[in-house]
């Protein structure tokens, strides 16, 4: 076994303590910041646990908005140059790619130096962490939320639940029972039957539980019942959201990069996040590709559910003097909700 990260190297040049730190942590994806008052604090790119949940009923009315990472920032052919410690520290250089991402965009290169790094395998390690980030982690969320941002740092990981991209289904709760194994929902809920839901909840310290639900009724819901007792530091109306395996989705891991007071409110706030790989980081270890977590089960676009009966008319048109054929689908919107008004 290897450290994930080292550093060897000699500081030559004079900085100040700060801009050390910077430098140092930047080596091992982190960032040093204080919040002058005294504090220091250093967060790293780490498999940290989630803090919060966003849903549709903690956000404004305009939602979630979702962008993606630039093509040209998707790097699939990285370079790393350092300094081998076999070679009697002599400037060496590996090279790691991902060939069918060449092959379906063209090359996209990236050259850079892993500052004190001595050891080949940990050089490629850092190369291959650059590389999956690049490739897997593309999608930005932005939303308005309200004084939940305060307790949102940046390198924070949060879960979005949003069901219009298939994270999951959310709602809130209206109240507990006298033992809080159910609760009254405020707005109805949709469950399949057959499947075996957890609801998410966050307590007010700010961790995350998952409950399993029992006795559960196919169709619309308007109260939810539980395994076991709720926890009483659930505040009284909680957001909350829904997940299945396979079958409605996951909440979607995100980190976050930006929190800003929205248009200098203290009761509002703007938050920016970017998606996570759970699987990179054993991934870089190990300079493996075990793919990513589909957090989402829609149908993809590319591959929509057929319609399930069709009608043909058919007639002449005298001015043309020809036949024509009119064809019309019918398609299960229950199945696939996603069709064109037009169809």
């Amino acid at each position: 076994l290897q450290p994930r990260y080292t550093f060897n190297a000699l500081i030559s040049e004079p900085r100040s303590g700060k801009e050390l730190a910077r430098y140092i942590a930047g080596t091992f994806n982190a960032t040093f910041y204080d919040d002058l008052n005294g504090k220091a604090y250093l967060r790293v790119d780490k498999n940290d646990d989630a803090i919060h949940i966003f849903t549709k009923e903690k956000v404004t009315e305009a939602g979630f908005e979702y962008g993606y990472t630039d093509i040209t920032t998707r790097y699939n052919d990285v370079t790393v140059t350092f300094n081998n410690t076999d070679l009697d520290y002599v400037e060496d250089r590996r090279r790691l790619f991902n060939q069918t991402k060449i092959d379906q965009f063209g090359r996209i290169p990236l050259d850079f130096i892993a500052v004190g790094c001595t050891n080949e395998h940990e050089a490629k390690r850092r190369a291959w962490y650059k590389l999956i980030t690049a490739q897997t982690e593309t999608c930005i969320v932005n939303f308005q939320t309200n004084r939940l941002g305060s307790m949102v740092n940046p390198f924070d990981v949060i879960l979005i639940c949003d069901s219009d991209m298939g994270y999951g289904i959310s709602g809130r709760i209206k109240s507990y029972n006298n033992d809080r194994t159910s609760c009254a929902l405020r707005d109805p809920v949709y469950l399949e039957v057959g499947v075996q839901y957890k609801c998410t909840f966050t307590l007010n310290d700010g961790s995350v539980i998952k409950v399993p639900l029992i006795d559960l009724a196919p169709g619309y819901n308007m109260a939810l019942n539980f395994e076991d007792s709720l926890p009483d530091n659930i505040p009284e109306k909680a957001a909350f959201a829904l997940e299945a395996d396979g079958h409605i989705g996951l909440p979607r891991p995100f980190r976050v990069t930006k929190v800003e007071e929205a248009d200098g409110s203290v009761d509002a706030f703007n938050i920016e996040a970017i998606c996570i790989n759970r699987n990179k980081f054993y991934d870089a270890d190990n300079i493996a590709d075990s793919g990513t977590i589909d957090y989402s089960s829609l149908p993809s676009p590319m591959n929509p559910p057929g319609p399930v009966s069709c009608g043909f008319e058919e007639r002449f048109i005298k001015d043309k003097k020809e036949f024509q054929i009119t064809l019309s689908p019918v398609f299960n919107r229950g199945l696939y909700k996603y069709y064109s008004n037009d169809h």
